[in-house]
């Protein structure tokens, strides 16, 4: 992105003319106000020039406007100034907010130019880390998805199904007591979360721990009647625990 940033700073033919440069961000403007709840924390990152920012500004409660291109903010800085509901800051200084401070982010251009570690900090949603860690899984990235998944539990620590996706990574990392760990808490959120309950199993009887395996799988079995996977899994470990005559 530095290139980009150093290209913004400098004096640059983007614009047919100046009409054309306060139509462009006149424009911008009018269409962000278009879609933003009145009272918002509204958080503008990569701005520009934001020529009519305050036409935003009048429509919400707080409007800080990031830019990283450091004469284009010093412009900001000096055109809005005198504005009490607009804040001009710097790209480090958006991270040191307090958590839940923005009630809005509008990205428009600039997510293009954005590495994806840059975009997903910016974004600092718990879904947006689970997906990415489902993508590093895929690719058995395992580390880097138990990474992912913790950052998603900060922010969603309720939620079951990243416990259980983190329990996975960190079996394919061989830590099993975290895993176990993991998947236990898993269920302690979500009794009845039938995959959960299948991985211990999977854990229980790749340890040669037929019996807890058992009621793992019939506890998945239990939530989840069709669940395939449980059923074979409890049928193997019924017969190699010589219990063969419990099949169901």
């Amino acid at each position: 992105m530095g290139d980009w940033i150093a290209f913004w700073d400098s004096e640059h033919s983007i614009y047919v003319n100046a009409r054309h440069r306060d139509v462009h961000y006149r424009r911008i403007a009018q269409d962000i106000r278009a879609h933003l709840p009145a009272g918002t924390a509204v958080l503008d990152y990569g701005c520009g020039e934001a020529l009519h920012a305050d036409l935003v500004a009048e429509a919400v409660g707080r409007l800080i406007l990031c830019e990283a291109a450091p004469m284009v903010r010093a412009a900001l800085g000096r055109r809005f100034g005198n504005n009490p509901k607009i804040e001009v800051r710097a790209p480090e200084e958006i991270a040191a907010l307090p958590s839940g401070s923005i009630d809005v982010v509008v990205l428009h251009s600039v997510a293009q130019y954005l590495s994806p570690k840059e975009l997903d900090e910016l974004l600092h949603s718990a879904l947006t880390y689970e997906k990415n860690a489902d993508t590093a899984g895929a690719r058995g990235e395992w580390a880097e998805a138990a990474e992912y998944l913790r950052k998603a539990i900060v922010l969603a620590p309720t939620r079951a199904a990243p416990h259980h996706k983190l329990g996975t990574a960190m079996f394919y990392l061989g830590d099993r007591g975290g895993a176990i760990a993991q998947f236990h808490e898993a269920l302690r959120l979500s009794p009845d979360f039938a995959q959960a309950h299948y991985a211990l199993g999977v854990i229980h009887e790749d340890a040669g721990e037929h019996q807890r395996a058992i009621e793992s799988f019939s506890a998945a079995l239990k939530s989840d009647p069709g669940y395939a996977d449980a059923r074979l899994g409890l049928a193997n470990a019924l017969r190699r625990s010589g219990q063969a005559d419990r099949l169901p």
